[in-house]
């Protein structure tokens, strides 16, 4: 593992992201949605520098890609839970899903940027066929 690798590990350990338990806390599916948007925007506004850096190299180098799988992960994982608070089935729910997913990409202008430069296997399993 080379020093960037290394440095942009140690990076996310230090800033994590915001568990979604918090979540539980807003009954309501738009509230909820809203209170997570708040969470995402303001995570990315904090770490925005680092997260362009660290994104920027994962389509080059497997270790950033699997320093990355968690952030991935978590993003997925947040959007199926926003999605599902509201009830949705069939298409409605997969059309949550991929407005969620859109929500969650358009933090803000430079983040737009930096999350198109995901994978492409990660850009396949977020996008709702």
């Amino acid at each position: 593992m080379d020093l960037t690798t290394r440095g942009t590990a140690h990076y996310l350990e230090q800033n994590p992201l915001t568990e979604p338990p918090f979540l539980a806390d807003v009954a309501d599916a738009e509230e909820r949605l809203g209170v997570a948007l708040s969470e995402v925007y303001a995570y990315y506004g904090d770490n925005e520098a680092m997260l362009a850096n660290a994104l920027r190299d994962v389509p080059l180098d497997p270790v950033a890609q699997e320093n990355m799988a968690s952030f991935y992960q978590y993003w997925e994982t947040m959007r199926d839970a926003l999605a599902d608070a509201f009830g949705a089935r069939g298409e409605r729910h997969e059309a949550l899903l991929a407005a969620i997913a859109l929500a969650l990409l358009s933090s803000s202008p430079k983040s737009r940027r930096v999350l198109r430069s995901s994978p492409p296997a990660h850009n396949a399993k977020t996008t709702p066929k």
